[in-house]
């Protein structure tokens, strides 16, 4: 009764091959979703939308507030170090106050315009897809999960006697690193959406920072906000740079023979190689800020 349940091609080779094909399908698919939510400005005028106009109108109108008080601390700094020396320094004086003001009052404007430039760097065309895909060639996802000669058994697929377990043991090796690949696509979304949150309250609070502009002493806040606005706006772009490479990545180490030979040979170096990927998107916000100066 218990045989009528199970597939009929259980413990066989192309039971293992159909759980590849499936996992591929399953992890490239949430790439591919991922890749298209980076790229949507829709979410981010959405949250930018949200956000009632009486909270943006007071955080404005702190930010002017503070323009003045800095203008105010600059002028009296100036004046008791005597540096009105020419009318060429206090007309540059005056020019820095209008446009801090200018900055402040079209600040969402701004900020909207850097991340939609950034933004287009999502959209070079390249594929999303991080486990190689050939409808007429499956060598190449089936070496992405196991040892080039465990590959080449699913393509031969050649008879098993009824006590060979190595198609289970391979099929547990493809289940357990579908699921790490699919916990790290998991992972990757929830940093993807957390990133259009903090966009959000970057661009929000945009005035505070951008008010510092009227202030010699002060400029280095609004500078930092910039290369850490910067920054969350290209985070998407390193992400998508890791995707496009692991797979490169991931044919390049099993390429080696040394010293991968025992780990190519045992079929271990897929699921090296997928903890690799989840490294490199963990550590993708950083390389963003080291790339914009932010750290």
């Amino acid at each position: 009764m218990l045989t009528e349940l199970l597939p009929v091609s259980m413990g066989t080779w192309e039971w293992v091959a159909k759980a590849i094909d499936n996992e591929t399908r399953t992890v490239n698919s949430m790439s591919i979703a991922i890749s298209n939510i980076m790229g949507k400005t829709e979410i981010y005028d959405s949250l930018i939308g949200a956000i009632p106009e009486e909270m943006k109108s007071a955080i404005k109108a702190m930010a002017l507030s503070l323009v003045v008080l800095f203008f105010l601390i600059d002028l009296i700094h100036r004046s008791m170090d005597l540096k009105w020396v020419t009318w060429e320094n206090v007309m540059m004086f005056f020019v820095k106050l209008v446009l801090a003001k200018v900055f402040v009052d079209n600040a969402e404007w701004l900020m909207s315009c850097i991340y939609k430039g950034f933004n287009s760097l999502t959209n070079f065309g390249a594929s999303a897809e991080v486990i190689p895909w050939d409808g007429d060639n499956p060598l190449a996802r089936y070496q992405f999960f196991l040892s080039e000669q465990d590959a080449g058994k699913l393509i031969s697929k050649p008879g098993i006697e009824w006590y060979d377990f190595t198609p289970v043991g391979l099929w547990l090796m493809v289940i357990v690193q579908g699921f790490i690949m699919k916990a790290i696509m998991a992972v990757t979304l929830i940093i993807i959406l957390a990133r259009f949150m903090e966009l959000t309250i970057y661009t929000i609070a945009a005035p505070i920072p951008l008010s510092t502009i009227s202030c010699d002493g002060l400029q280095d806040i609004g500078k930092s906000y910039l290369k850490s606005y910067a920054s969350c706006c290209i985070h998407a772009m390193v992400i998508l740079i890791i995707f496009a490479t692991y797979g490169a990545l991931n044919t390049a180490l099993k390429n080696l023979h040394n010293p991968m030979t025992l780990l190519n040979v045992s079929g271990f170096m897929g699921i090296i190689n997928t903890f690799i990927l989840g490294a490199t998107v963990m550590k993708s916000e950083q390389w963003a800020k080291r790339i914009c100066g932010a750290m």
